[in-house]
């Protein structure tokens, strides 16, 4: 009996509305809390993304230019290689080891080449971007293939295929997953700059949208 009442007398509306009160104080902060650090937390994962996609499209960039000034592939002439992008690391010089102008992440990144090279290992994502070759030039630039000149080649008892271009290369990165992270598709030219756009879709841009994408409907802006 004594019990009950000491229970009773510990219960109390009032004890009960402030627990009610204590809980939604909680669930307000909480919320609060979230609401501030989801969008930082996503904001700073895309700026990552940005980051990375910016400095392995500008390795790209290079990697085309000395593949091209020393004619990696030895095939005799000054130009870029079109074929893909693990090519890059992939295709074996004249002496046989992989030419490897790029790192083996980046090269794994490309999503259709990568199973062509021995030793590349499983194709995925680099930080978020899968890496392509453009097929097309832009329509008011000629409208002409990038792979000008294409054939095959043995090197160390296997044959590779290859396709080059004289003065031009393209390339697109594109997200592995539309939604996360930068969704954005970037691309660049034997230029040198980066373009990049909100395309809607995680399937890779292969025409090259304009001479200058800018005019582009709607327009790729220049990334930074």
């Amino acid at each position: 009996m004594n019990s009950c009442r000491l229970a009773c007398r510990a219960w109390s509306p009032a004890a009960a509305a402030l627990t009610l009160v204590q809980a939604l104080l909680i669930a307000l902060v909480v919320a609060v809390v979230a609401a501030i650090a989801i969008p930082s937390y996503l904001r700073a994962r895309q700026l990552g993304a940005e980051t990375s996609v910016l400095s392995d499209l500008k390795l790209l960039s290079s990697a085309q230019q000395v593949w091209r000034g020393m004619d990696l592939d030895g095939n005799g002439a000054q130009d870029y290689w079109t074929y893909d992008v693990a090519g890059l690391w992939g295709l074996p010089g004249q002496d046989g080891a992989a030419i490897a102008q790029i790192s083996p992440a980046i090269a794994r990144a490309d999503a259709a080449g990568s199973g062509r090279y021995p030793g590349l290992g499983t194709p995925g994502p680099h930080a978020g971007f899968f890496f392509t070759i453009m097929a097309t030039q832009a329509a008011d630039d000629g409208g002409g293939t990038y792979q000008a000149n294409r054939g095959k080649v043995n090197r160390g008892g296997m044959e590779y295929a290859w396709a080059t271009h004289p003065s031009r290369f393209a390339i697109c990165a594109y997200p592995s997953i539309y939604g996360e992270g930068d969704a954005r598709q970037h691309i660049l030219d034997e230029r040198g700059i980066i373009w990049a756009r909100d395309t809607g879709s995680a399937s890779p841009t292969l025409v090259f949208p304009s001479k200058d994408p800018t005019s582009a409907s709607p327009p790729w802006v220049q990334f930074e």
